[in-house]
């Protein structure tokens, strides 16, 4: 078996107090989480049957197949931007195992098509 190391927890991980119902991941890995679960919601989407339709939401309910929190997603994928790591990550998922490929790593700026809030288009 391979031993797993895990990053250190940065500073501002350690100020903050503990809190059971968030989990914070380094900085330098928030953007690939929240790619990774920005992927999992427009995957996961009920269409076969017996599968959730996952949602990402500032209020999840795990019942009903919301998680999240949505808005820091949106801007740890805004702050930090896939890497070359994240990139050569995604090319090996698709080539030797899902043979599928995360869009928002190849594509970040479909992530504020989807889920910036709706904006007029036209005024009257």
């Amino acid at each position: 078996m391979t031993a797993v190391s895990c990053p250190p927890i940065g500073r501002q991980q350690q100020i903050r107090p503990p809190n059971k119902d968030v989990w914070t991941p380094p900085s330098e890995m928030r953007g690939d989480i929240a790619r990774a679960l920005l992927y999992m919601a427009v995957r996961y989407d009920g269409s076969v049957p017996g599968e959730l339709d996952l949602e990402l939401s500032d209020n999840p309910k795990i019942a009903e197949g919301q998680m999240g929190l949505l808005s820091p997603l949106l801007k740890w994928h805004s702050v930090d931007p896939p890497s070359s790591l994240e990139a050569t990550r995604n090319n090996r998922v698709c080539s030797l195992y899902q043979h599928n490929r995360n869009p928002f790593v190849d594509h970040p700026e479909f992530v504020p098509l989807i889920w910036a809030p709706c904006q007029p288009r036209y005024q009257l």
